[in-house]
């Protein structure tokens, strides 16, 4: 048996392929209790009452946060996407209830 040929190594660098640029993600915050659907939720002092209030809302992105207050109750559909990675966590008083979704 002989040996296969080996190749020899070139100079020639192989370039990484370019990341593809991706939405940065958005952080929202919803309050049932305080909130007002009128607010842009984008702040814990302008929350907004319902999740599904707004067409930001449902132009989900990656990553995007969901705030949502403690001592609330959503009683709402959330639809979410097919392997959509939506955060949602809880703010306020870390002593009161965890909300209701």
């Amino acid at each position: 048996p002989t040996d296969s040929p080996t190749k020899a190594p070139t100079d020639t660098p192989t370039q990484a392929p370019t990341p593809v640029p991706t939405a940065t993600p958005r952080e929202f915050f919803f309050d049932s209790v305080d909130g007002d659907d009128a607010n842009d939720g984008r702040s814990v002092a302008t929350p907004r009452r319902t999740i599904g209030c707004t067409d930001e809302c449902d132009d989900e992105r990656d990553g995007d946060i969901y705030n949502l207050k403690r001592n609330s109750v959503f009683r709402e559909a959330v639809h979410v996407r097919y392997r959509s990675r939506r955060v949602f966590r809880a703010y306020g008083d870390a002593a009161a209830s965890k909300p209701e979704l």
